[in-house]
């Protein structure tokens, strides 16, 4: 910036004042070619003595020399040419003389042809003819003084412009002063400016003078090599801006543009830069207003005048300084597609530099052209290996789908990129809630991943209960009561085994009101005991692998306090992850939980059959994608099963579940996501009205349900972790006529049935750690829906809750979501 305002600085005094004046100061070649030529003397000036003396006077007589071709010769620049002539005329006739104006001539032409010659020449020009350095000669005594410079002589050059400052008119000394500032050094051109004060000026000189003495304070401020704009400079500047305005030379209002620039006073900047275009379009001042608006904040008429002077910049081969300032800009208000689209243009007017660099390689990754991404990292990793370039470069390979590449620079470039792979990677492990596997790669990612592996013991209440109302007294109450015993075990960092055992009490209430609950339909005037109270256990152990593929299996025994023999449960599946998403496939053997008959079975008090017992056997698929590199995200589940029991007749269940989630950040620590759900399933038979040879649960042949779905969590690793889910939506489920006897068809039917009705659900979980060791957590849920028994609407509430304690024998640090009960207040299934 310094050494561009010098240049302003001397470009502005080449074009100011003295207009009619600067004409006389021409060239120095231009200037000896006219004095040559001019036939007029200067009478103030001594005559040349020593060209044509008084003696040559008396004797000069009329030859017959014809002079012309002299004449010629000296027209013709041959000066030497024009001596050897006259000295050969001389030797033939040695009366003649020549004509002194052809000798006042030469002598002249010769002197000025000596100026252009070596520092010692001219001087010998000056000592030989002093008479001919004079003011009306100035470039003469220019001359000199270039050659006393020249020869280190600075003490004799300034004598040259002191004589020049006693003897000639005010602007032959101003064009002096104008010489000697670009020439000699800043002492001796002080005491020429403080010599200078010495005689008045005009108002046009006062203008130049000032011009001069900006110019010496420049220079004092670059030779001085200072990195900051002196205040004293600034101020001493601004005291002579009058006089540097009324020159009106754009170029000077320019550089006092530039002063102000360096001071940051942006916008008197401005105001000088606009001032100056206004008096001729000047390129530089252009480019300093653009600037200005730039620290001004003035950013769309920063944009309109690189937009309008797109050309002209290009053309002054200012675009390349101009653009860094919009690519700044972009990046400051993080549009970056503006960015990218200003450093591409950049980059075909010059090299981009390493930031420029680093700058376009983040643009491509945040427009998501991941792959071009990568592509511009590795280079400059390579340059300089910091790691953020290695997070750039890493995380746009594994965007574009490079993970063998990345694996690969890893392995070969070490260095902060191999740290950021092993980073990243628990990262996403962590992200995706695959705590051990990211503890594994990479504990100290996050501190609640420290004895994340360590054993616990874990012990839980939990309570649920089903009642409903109903215009005829077919079902009260249905309550379930579990105590929980859970350990787990880790060992190789990402093989985890748990073993859990239930307690579980069933309480179906008054038999002869819970006629549908235990199999039959009351067919007066019988009424027969039942057993509506049972308790028993179920116990289930789980291995899995935990990582970016993960499988699972598990083998359990349901319940075993009834007279049915307690079936096998089981489950086996995989897990896979994906960068925006998961999919999940498993096959399972698992007890139907919504009612004592199809989950324990009874004995038929009539007949003394056994029947119940209903397990689910089936596929399932669930998943969930990100939508692009949006916040949106598409959810899916699938199920496929059959269901069979003793005595009962066989079953088979559809089910498909579409969710739209929008996912955003709800307040500092709360993460939430909010779309709508769809849900349809489909039962192969009708088998809800409850009579002899029905599986005894719930099941409506078409159920469609559509609604308003949101879950809302915490941040993982905090103190307290929590869950919380809503659904509010529309539900319409509908039954096909049934036989009453379905295991002995006699024609009798139930009527169809449909139902059309507003659902609500909403549960709730949390999790707070009380010590490094111990745990305590809390679940609720309630569902409210209802459907229909031999055309009557009963309204069903469920109701749950859960507590649970649990023991870490290492200390850990946070709470996690997984530290929930796996199963928590709902069944599997």
């Amino acid at each position: 910036m310094k050494l561009l305002a010098l240049f302003l600085l001397i470009c502005g005094m080449s074009g100011s004042g003295y207009a009619d004046e600067s004409k006389l100061v021409e060239p120095q070649v231009q200037r000896g070619k006219q004095s040559v030529i001019s036939v007029q003397r200067n009478q103030q000036e001594p005559r040349l003595e020593e060209a044509v003396s008084p003696e040559t006077k008396k004797i000069e007589k009329p030859t017959p020399v014809d002079v012309s071709p002299l004449w010629d010769e000296f027209h013709a620049g041959n000066y030497a040419v024009v001596r050897n002539r006259i000295a050969a005329i001389r030797k033939e006739h040695p009366d003649w003389q020549p004509p002194e104006e052809l000798m006042r001539l030469l002598v002249e032409a010769e002197v000025d042809e000596a100026l252009h010659k070596k520092p010692k020449q001219v001087i010998a020009a000056y000592r030989a003819h002093p008479e001919l350095f004079n003011c009306s000669n100035q470039y003469r005594r220019l001359a000199l003084a270039d050659a006393w410079l020249n020869l280190k002589q600075v003490r004799k050059a300034r004598d040259v412009y002191e004589t020049i400052h006693w003897r000639c008119k005010e602007y032959l000394r101003l064009e002096a002063l104008e010489h000697a500032s670009a020439r000699m050094p800043l002492a001796d051109m002080d005491y020429l400016l403080h010599l200078s004060e010495s005689k008045p000026v005009s108002s046009k000189g006062s203008q130049r003078m000032a011009a001069l003495k900006l110019r010496q304070l420049l220079r004092q401020w670059h030779e001085g090599g200072g990195s900051q704009l002196p205040a004293e400079l600034l101020r001493r500047a601004d005291a002579l801006q009058p006089d540097l305005l009324r020159l009106r030379s754009p170029a000077m209002a320019a550089t006092l543009g530039w002063l102000n620039m360096e001071q940051k006073r942006y916008a008197r900047a401005r105001e000088l830069f606009e001032l100056s275009r206004s008096w001729r379009a000047h390129d530089d001042a252009l480019k300093g207003l653009i600037l200005a608006d730039y620290h001004l904040g003035r950013f769309e008429e920063m944009k309109q005048l690189i937009d309008a002077h797109h050309e002209r910049l290009a053309q002054s081969g200012m675009l390349a300084d101009v653009l860094p300032l919009q690519a700044a800009h972009c990046a400051s208000v993080g549009d970056d597609a503006c960015l990218l689209e200003t450093l591409d243009q950049l980059a075909t007017l010059r090299p981009l530099h390493a930031g420029e660099r680093k700058s376009r390689a983040w643009a491509l990754y945040h427009t998501g052209r991941y792959a071009e991404a990568a592509d511009a990292f590795e280079p400059l990793y390579r340059l300089k290996p910091e790691e953020d370039i290695a997070g750039g470069l890493y995380y746009s390979l594994v965007h574009s789908g490079q993970l063998d590449r990345a694996a690969g620079l890893a392995r070969d470039m070490g260095g902060a990129l191999a740290a950021v792979a092993g980073n990243s990677d628990a990262r996403r492990m962590f992200d995706h809630h695959l705590f051990h596997a990211a503890r594994q790669l990479d504990e100290s990612f996050h501190p609640s991943l420290a004895h994340v592996d360590t054993p616990f013991v874990r012990t839980s209440f939990m309570r649920r209960v089903q009642s409903s109302t109903s215009a005829v007294p077919l079902l009260s109450t249905f309550e379930l009561r579990k105590y929980v015993l859970e350990t787990g075990y880790v060992y190789n960092g990402t093989n985890i085994v748990n073993l859990q055992v239930e307690r579980t009490f069933i309480n179906a209430g008054d038999p002869l009101l819970r006629a549908n609950d235990i199999g039959f339909k009351l067919l007066p005037p019988y009424a027969f005991p039942v057993r509506s109270f049972l308790q028993g256990y179920e116990w289930d152990i789980e291995y899995r692998h935990e990582g970016w593929n993960s499988y699972y299996a598990s083998v359990g025994q349901g319940f075993s306090g009834a007279s049915l023999q307690p079936t096998l449960k089981a489950r086996l599946g995989t897990r896979r992850q994906y960068e925006k998403g998961e999919l999940r496939l498993e096959a399972y053997r698992q007890p139907l939980r919504d009612r004592i008959l199809a989950y324990v079975g009874l004995d038929d008090p009539k007949t003394g059959l056994q029947w119940g017992r209903v397990s689910r056997n089936g596929l399932s698929v669930e998943g969930y994608h990100a939508l692009g590199d949006s916040d949106w995200g598409l959810g899916y589940t699938g199920r496929e099963e059959r269901l069979n029991g003793v005595s009962v007749q066989n079953n088979s269940h559809y089910a498909v579940s579409l969710t739209l989630p929008y996912n955003f950040r709800l307040t500092d620590g709360w993460h939430a996501s909010l779309g709508p759900q769809l849900q349809w399933q489909r039962y192969a038979r009708n088998q809800n009205h409850f009579t002899v040879g029905d599986g005894g649960y719930f099941s409506p042949q078409r159920d469609t349900t559509y609604g308003l779905s949101m879950h809302a969590f915490t941040d993982e690793g905090r103190r307290l972790h929590a869950v919380f889910d809503v659904f509010v939506g529309r539900r319409a489920h509908a039954q096909d006529a049934a036989e009453v006897f379905p295991l002995a068809p006699n024609g009798l039917l139930y009527p169809a049935s449909s139902v059309t009705e507003t659902v609500f659900s909403t549960h709730a979980a949390a999790v707070i750690r009380l010590t490094s060791h111990l745990q305590l957590g809390a679940d609720a849920s309630y569902w409210k829906s209802s459907y229909t028994v031999l055309n009557v609407p009963t309204r069903i509430n469920d109701l749950g809750w859960m507590v649970w304690l649990s023991w870490q024998f290492d200390a850990r640090q946070g709470s996690l979501s997984m530290d929930y009960p796996p199963r928590g207040l709902s069944p599997l299934y």
